[in-house]
């Protein structure tokens, strides 16, 4: 094994361990069925940095597209691998406003291509004015809270959130951020423009974006070191899972954000009012683990099938190859 094979397994290990995150976080909202009336703790820990780390990577990841393809092959990539996939779940869901984070991918690519014919110095201004622009001005798809984030992975030059040696003080300011976090800092909660009516919102921001970061490096690094503790079967199933990552991002969403969420709204389960404190616990810390774990097998048994026919694989994206000669 080379060592790009060796460190892509490491980047598929990460995100695998990620996208699993997500989907339990959602799995504990469509079990809650609206009866908790606090939050599991392990979803606001993820939140914390889980997309903000998959926006480094896919920011760090365009950068060395930038280096291989002319313009005309990274348009043709970006709208193949992520519009088009766009496009049709959007379509198929009979509403343009979800997939936000995909659309946040796709437009900071954009965004990205003609910054990095500027030189170096003037980069990072340019991405500040941007960032300055979505909270003032309204940008759907959350941009104003993941763009930066894509900015970082896009100016780091290496994978430094994946590989590296863990900082004692990165470790620290993270666990001491955790301690003063609240679910009300999120940017569901703390949009693009609250600090036009109250200014601590800007500290807020800072307070959000620092533990993001400190919180997407100490993780990384966490889950870089644990892959070799795991079993080989259990370090290649998350491996194979941070290869489907977009598409069962896509699938998620009907199953669980969806499906999930309205059988257990129309179910109304009373044992929530009976035992709400061990209910709440069993569910976040057992039951939403396992399950989510388990819809994760089960769709990538449908991605196999639907990317094993040409007329259905290119719902997950596609290189979009017979316009590359025109």
């Amino acid at each position: 094994m080379t060592a790009s094979n060796a460190r892509n397994e490491n980047v598929d290990f990460v995100k695998g361990l990620l996208i699993w995150g997500v989907i339990w976080g959602h799995t504990i909202t469509a079990l809650s069925a609206g009866k908790f009336d606090s939050p599991v703790w392990i979803h606001t820990f993820f939140r914390t940095y889980d997309l903000p780390l998959f926006m480094i990577l896919s920011g760090y990841f365009f950068q060395q597209s930038c280096n291989k393809y002319s313009l005309k092959e990274l348009l043709l990539n970006k709208t193949g691998m992520l519009l088009v996939p766009i496009v049709f779940w959007n379509l198929v869901n009979c509403s343009w406003s979800v997939f936000y984070f995909l659309w946040a991918v796709f437009i900071s690519s954009l965004i990205c291509i003609p910054i990095r014919r500027l030189r170096p110095v003037c980069q990072i201004p340019v991405m500040l004015a941007i960032v300055a622009l979505f909270h003032y001005f309204k940008v759907p798809w959350n941009m104003f809270y993941l763009f930066p984030f894509f900015c970082i992975g896009f100016l780091s030059g290496r994978p430094f959130i994946v590989k590296g040696r863990c900082s004692i003080l990165l470790i620290i300011a993270f666990v001491t951020g955790l301690c003063f976090w609240k679910s009300a800092y999120t940017p569901w909660q703390v949009g693009y423009d609250a600090w036009k009516s109250d200014a601590m919102a800007l500290a807020v921001y800072a307070f959000r974006f620092i533990l993001a970061v400190t919180g997407a490096f100490v993780m990384s690094q966490f889950f870089f070191r644990i892959k070799g503790l795991l079993p080989e079967r259990v370090q290649a199933f998350f491996i194979e899972t941070g290869k489907k990552t977009l598409a069962l991002y896509v699938l998620q969403t009907f199953v669980i954000e969806k499906a999930l969420n309205k059988v257990m709204l129309l179910a109304n389960p009373v044992f929530y009012d009976i035992v709400p404190d061990t209910v709440h616990a069993l569910t976040g810390y057992v039951i939403a683990p396992l399950l989510s774990v388990a819809v994760i097998m089960l769709l990538r048994q449908i991605i196999g099938l639907l990317e094993r026919s040409k007329y259905t694989s290119w719902v997950f994206g596609t290189r979009l190859e017979f316009l590359r000669k025109v």
